[in-house]
């Protein structure tokens, strides 16, 4: 990809005018319509800028840029005030299936809270592990953007392995959290859990059509002129 076109890719991402950009780096619109046209070349000062203003190196904004990180798009995807209000609610739905386990088969009280209390800080514990992980995740490279075959591959594979994860996590949530069952029978607790994971993947398909659809929609708006 030549260096016009990354700028002009990296604008449309930021959803900035050229005036805007040419706002930020103190020059004329004239010239940014120049260097997206491929007419001129901005000197090493203005390079800089736009390295720091996109989060990118030099060296990907003038080569491939496809492998810059921590793009826009991806906190985009991954809103981590979604992914913990998810944890949180996740999190209560085991607290509140192993205390209901708890209370069908023991009647004693100091049982019941000790029981709560360690429950309690070890979900407390997985939510931090959680959140670290969720973090470390924004660290990865972002999807080629590119109306390509290649790009739209990548971006499906992207998708299959994003939503193979949750429904193994979702799961094991389910083999978790309806373990309230479990005193009512081996067959009933896995029939729920059969319920839990068949209600799962439904969900999951559709937001992962949804994502697909939404994400598409985005690299059209991306590489249009």
């Amino acid at each position: 990809m030549k260096f016009n076109e990354n700028l002009k890719y990296l604008r449309k991402e930021e959803k900035m005018t050229q005036e805007a950009l040419a706002e930020k780096l103190n020059v004329s619109r004239q010239a940014v319509t120049k260097w997206e046209s491929g007419q001129s070349l901005p000197d090493i000062e203005n390079l800089k800028q736009m390295a720091d203003l996109f989060g990118v190196t030099m060296d990907s904004l003038v080569g491939n840029v496809t492998t810059k990180k921590e793009s826009r798009l991806n906190k985009k995807i991954n809103d981590i005030g979604y992914f913990i209000f998810g944890a949180i609610v996740l999190l209560i739905g085991i607290f509140l299936s192993v205390y209901s386990f708890t209370e069908k088969i023991t009647k004693n009280e100091n049982v019941k809270i000790v029981t709560s209390f360690l429950v309690a800080l070890i979900l407390f514990v997985v939510f931090i592990l959680m959140i670290k992980l969720y973090l470390k995740d924004t660290e990865n490279k972002i999807l080629n953007m590119k109306p390509t075959e290649d790009g739209k591959k990548e971006r499906k594979n992207m998708i299959i392995k994003k939503l193979g994860l949750e429904m193994i996590s979702l799961t094991l949530y389910g083999l978790i959290g309806e373990i309230h069952a479990l005193p009512d029978g081996l067959v009933t607790y896995l029939i729920e859990v059969s319920k839990w994971c068949l209600g799962s993947f439904v969900l999951i398909s559709i937001l992962g059509i949804i994502r697909y659809l939404n994400l598409e929609k985005k690299v059209k708006q991306l590489n249009q002129d």
